[in-house]
């Protein structure tokens, strides 16, 4: 969800889970794809966001924590049309 989220390819993200009082406390690492008129920060938080509300609806399990861990950017340009 993270990786989706952040436009990260599965081959360059991860993620460990790690118990945190019988609940999930989650670490995504991934690179970030981003669109002109976004920040990194921006891409992290709506990457969290995702795993904090979709996360516990996957798994069954109450997750406490997601950090975002951003490896890496590249810029996603405008795609253009050919006619």
């Amino acid at each position: 969800m993270a990786a989706e989220e952040l436009g990260s390819p599965a081959h360059r993200s991860g993620v460990r889970l790690h118990d945190d009082a019988g609940r999930l406390a989650v670490t995504v690492t991934a690179t970030a794809a981003i669109r002109p008129g976004r920040t990194v920060l921006d891409a992290a938080e709506s990457a969290q966001r995702r795993v904090l509300a979709d996360g516990p609806v996957l798994t069954g399990a109450q997750i406490t924590t997601a950090r975002i861990r951003v490896t890496g950017v590249h810029d996603v340009k405008a795609s253009r049309r050919v006619r």
